[in-house]
């Protein structure tokens, strides 16, 4: 069972909608594309986007868009609580 995101969005907002929000998405996704092969520094959260969009690809026209940003929110602050214990065991091992 499942509900497609193009059935959410046209019930919300109908046909106009449609466009206007898979465009900025074709951009929002096309952005991490570029980011992905840049030799610039890029922080844990964009990482993070990149790895769920790339993980849930397959199932992006039965989930729901915030399903993704779920799994966005809950991996970084994953990665938060993970950084923080990891930081504050090595001051311990230095002091």
């Amino acid at each position: 069972m499942g509900t497609t995101i193009v059935a959410d969005i046209w019930l919300d907002f109908g046909i106009i909608g449609i466009i206007v929000v898979f465009c900025f998405f074709g951009l929002f996704v096309r952005k991490l594309d570029l980011l992905m092969y840049t030799d610039s520094v890029l922080t844990i959260l964009t990482y993070i986007v990149i790895g769920v969009f790339l993980a849930r690809s397959f199932s992006l026209g039965r989930n729901s868009l915030l399903m993704m940003f779920r799994d966005v929110s809950f991996a970084y602050l994953i990665s938060i609580i993970s950084l923080f214990l990891i930081n504050s065991r090595k001051n311990k091992i230095i002091k």
